[in-house]
């Protein structure tokens, strides 16, 4: 709990958001300053009362978010493509733009009645209160070459919520190709972007939306998939399993010679301690759906065991070499770090009510606040002459930030307090 909203998340929106109307100005960082501090779950009481100095009343809150003059998607992209545009000035388009995508499920605690909802799982009548119902995100981050992550979320919709509400019923994969398409907007056309999927978006609605001059797109083949060889088709994962004279490659965590500036660790001292182990080998293939892909089996090493797991991972570049294509799938674990930032320190599940177009506006805000810790965190970078300093900040991820903020803001409140003489 803090005793006002600090006054580098009012600099952001105010910087970033345009025009948004006194009211929203005032409303939306005291928002995210309720997300970002708030002990326990971000109910709507909660947002309500936790900065002192601007408390309401958890109704009023929930009224905010209901509201359809609250364009939150609109504000999210205006912000997005003020940010990459200012780090494409100052950097320049060198190095590659990862972009993860993937799918989550937030669970909606136990009702029965929440618009949208789909089956988490199946209903146990021995276990009491347990949530079976869920809403599904569609998220994309994109992570630059010098480890910013800018995050966006599109809503699957069921079929029931689409007949209701007159919205074109999409799949999972043709809402991935979309945001693709949306963050493709925000980078010039000589910007480099991989894109990096699990294989539930190996598909060709996929392969056909990437833009093969200027994207690579990565992802793990479905066990069912087929090449095309001379004398008929053949299972990728079982011709794999036939190959021999692998090579093996071993990366350290953090230290890889590609793709280190875009991983983020929980401590500094986590860089170069864990190394993966993999046995690679590969192959150019014609692959149905997909065209001629570069097509890489690899081998993980399982930590403390001498076993290993199985991937076949295809990519849309034939020139990327195996090494190239190993290391960079491997980046796409950073998209589950941010799911699990979401969830346990930014509290998108924690929303409570039945509208699910509130519920978007409420993960809006939370990856509003999420935006604003990376912003945040290049600030201080560029100000800070420590060196220690600034490689803490430069793999820090969201739990380090807030405590960093309310470190910060504790310190200005206790030298406000000295200048009163309200302390000694």
């Amino acid at each position: 709990m803090l005793f006002k909203v600090p006054n580098s998340i009012k600099l952001f929106i105010e910087i970033y958001a345009g025009k948004l109307g006194n009211e929203k100005s005032r409303l939306i960082p005291l928002y995210m300053a309720g997300i970002l501090f708030s002990p326990g779950k971000r109910t709507m009481t909660s947002l309500g009362s936790s900065i002192l100095s601007d408390q309401r009343h958890k109704t009023a809150v929930c009224k905010f978010f209901r509201r359809k003059t609250f364009c939150s998607r609109d504000i999210l992209l205006r912000i997005l493509k003020r940010l990459i545009s200012e780090e494409l000035k100052t950097y320049g388009p060198a190095g590659e733009w990862v972009l993860i995508i993937d799918g989550t499920c937030t669970r909606r605690g136990s009702f029965t009645k929440i618009a949208n909802a789909v089956q988490y799982k199946t209903k146990d009548s021995s276990n009491k209160g347990v949530s079976t119902k869920a809403h599904t995100f569609v998220m994309g981050i994109l992570v630059s070459p010098r480890g910013i992550r800018y995050p966006l979320r599109s809503s699957y919709y069921t079929k029931e919520y689409c007949k209701e509400n007159r919205v074109a019923l999409k799949t999972q994969n043709e809402i991935a190709a979309e945001l693709y398409r949306e963050f493709r907007k925000f980078l010039p056309y000589r910007v480099n972007m991989v894109v990096l999927a699990d294989s539930f978006f190996d598909s060709k609605t996929m392969f056909q939306a990437i833009d093969r001059s200027n994207t690579v797109y990565l992802t793990p083949a479905d066990r069912d998939r087929n090449c095309n060889l001379r004398y008929g088709t053949e299972k990728l994962h079982e011709r794999g399993k036939k190959r021999k004279n692998l090579t093996t490659l071993t990366v350290q965590e953090g230290l890889e010679p590609r793709t280190s500036g875009q991983r983020r660790f929980a401590r500094t001292d986590r860089v170069g301690k864990s190394e993966n182990v993999y046995r690679i080998t590969g192959e150019t293939l014609e692959i149905p759906g997909a065209g001629l892909c570069r097509v890489v089996y690899s081998w993980k090493k399982k930590p403390r065991t001498r076993e290993y797991s199985y991937r076949v991972l295809l990519c849309s570049d034939p020139s990327w070499s195996n090494e190239k294509i190993a290391e960079f799938y491997a980046l796409r674990w950073q998209v589950e770090m941010f799911f699990r930032e979401l969830k346990s320190e930014l509290g998108i599940g924690d929303f409570s009510g039945q509208d699910f177009e509130a519920f978007e506006r409420f993960v809006d805000v939370c990856l509003l606040a999420f935006m604003f810790l990376e912003w945040h965190r290049v600030e201080l970078a560029a100000k800070t002459r420590s060196l220690k300093e600034k490689g803490r900040l430069k793999v820090i991820r969201t739990r380090g930030m807030i405590a960093k903020i309310r470190e910060d803001e504790n310190k200005l409140l206790l030298m406000e307090a000295k200048r009163l003489n309200l302390v000694a």
